[in-house]
């Protein structure tokens, strides 16, 4: 399940106006708002290396306009109960995460990655190699960090803005704010056999906003995450899917994820629905798990 972090940078830059264009020197900096990797994408969304796979590539592709520095990195991040994927060091101080920061066992230390920063020119891509090397006496079980790819804010950021009344020059103040926008993924190391099981569970049906809606607890238990989508049918097996939500994932810290499934449209009294787990990962495809549901 990739992550989308956003971050700014202010820079301020001199902008010289002829006599005819200047305004007083208390006038307001004029604004200029971009962005930098907005337009960034990741192949594939998630890594799963093992004893036998040791070794895997992400492409890296710049779909933007814009050309930039990126930086490549390893960090780690854990999911909330709702699903949102947060930095572990932006909860340390959060006493309602210990419990799950205290499950995560991570790769971080385990992987090798080169480059760790590139450049993009537009509509250009380039490759990232991860490694795994974990020790020898590492324990059985899943080890999970996310490679993190960053845009970086351009080297030319002007004049500070003590310099702009520079005496023999007209100068303005313009205020250039970036949106430096982050895109990670998942990177896995499973040591040993390890499985995952999954149930769902509390499902519910509602309307929000004239939209209809269902929603599940999708339980996990076992050493490994679970990841794949989920399959809503009228009518059963090979009825018409009225409800679909693909790249779920649930990790190890966490036993229960709420999953809403946006419907197509809103059910009729006594409809009767089969929703299917369709794993992505351990199972390759397989339907590990289902519930009917008859709608109220």
């Amino acid at each position: 399940m990739p992550s989308l972090i956003l971050g700014l940078a202010l820079i301020a830059n001199p902008m010289t106006l002829n006599a005819a264009q200047a305004g007083p020197l208390g006038a307001g900096p004029s604004l200029e708002v971009g962005a930098l990797g907005a337009d960034l994408n990741l192949s594939p969304k998630r890594l799963v290396l093992d004893a036998q796979t040791r070794s895997a590539t992400v492409y890296v592709f710049n779909q933007g306009g814009t050309s930039g520095y990126y930086s490549v990195d390893l960090v780690d991040e854990i999911m909330l109960a709702d699903g949102r994927i947060k930095k572990v060091s932006d909860l340390a101080s959060d006493p309602s995460a210990a419990e799950k920061i205290a499950k995560l066992k991570s790769a971080r230390d385990l992987m090798l990655v080169t480059p760790r920063r590139i450049w993009l020119a537009p509509h250009e891509s380039q490759t990232v190699r991860i490694r795994a090397h974990p020790p020898l006496d590492a324990a059985p079980g899943e080890y999970r960090t996310h490679l993190v790819i960053t845009a970086l804010p351009p080297e030319e950021t002007g004049l500070v803005a003590d310099q702009v009344g520079t005496p023999g020059q007209t100068k303005a103040l313009s205020v250039r704010v970036l949106a430096l926008y982050s895109l990670a993924i998942p990177v896995i190391y499973r040591q040993g056999q390890i499985d995952a099981q999954g149930q769902i569970k509390n499902i519910t049906s509602s309307v929000q906003d004239g939209h209809a809606l269902l929603e599940m607890d999708l339980e996990r238990d076992g050493a490994a995450s679970l990841y794949g989508d989920i399959v809503v049918r009228s009518g059963g097996r090979n009825g018409p899917v009225v409800g679909e939500v693909n790249g779920i994932g649930v990790y190890p810290e966490l036993g229960q994820l709420r999953l809403k499934v946006p419907l197509q449209r809103k059910l009729a009294a006594g409809e009767h629905l089969l929703i299917a787990w369709r794993d992505q990962d351990l199972n390759r495809g397989g339907q590990s798990m289902g519930r009917e549901f008859i709608a109220p």
